[in-house]
């Protein structure tokens, strides 16, 4: 049902799920978050100077300034969040399963590599990368 608020909301996951229940989806989310930054690490100093070099045959004197960098930055992170996108969308189910009635944990997925099986069998491949577009458009700034 609809909670009526923050409290009511953290008390219906303490009693329904315990402790558990406040850290649904953390695993994937750490899973993620290692590769995310590497990639994004990586991305960021190839893409500002791609981003130069293809300047540079415009305007010889251009440099390497803010928007250059912004633009890289922006880049990078698409780029990331793409090779990365289907562990978010992973921690993200993982995260609003309901507990079984019993009040187990038991839900629909039973962890990170469970949940990619179903979803991959009953939902193919696509299925990962449902949500994508907003997601791109809200990391550009990032």
């Amino acid at each position: 049902g609809a909670y009526r608020g923050v409290v009511s909301g953290l008390s219906y996951m303490w009693r329904t799920e315990g402790m558990k229940g406040f850290f649904k989806g953390n695993g994937a989310n750490c899973v993620r978050i290692v590769p995310n930054s590497a990639v994004k690490f990586l991305c960021y100093d190839h893409m500002s100077h791609a981003i130069l070099r293809a300047r540079q045959t415009v305007d010889e004197t251009a440099e390497m300034d803010v928007l250059t960098r912004l633009a890289g930055g922006a880049g990078a992170g698409i780029i990331a969040m793409s090779a990365t996108y289907p562990l978010d969308m992973v921690r993200g189910r993982l995260t609003v399963q309901k507990a079984a009635a019993d009040g187990s944990m038991n839900g629909q997925y039973r962890g990170i590599a469970h949940a990619f099986s179903v979803i991959l069998q009953k939902e193919g491949m696509g299925a990962f990368y449902k949500g994508w577009t907003p997601s791109v458009i809200g990391v550009i700034p990032y």
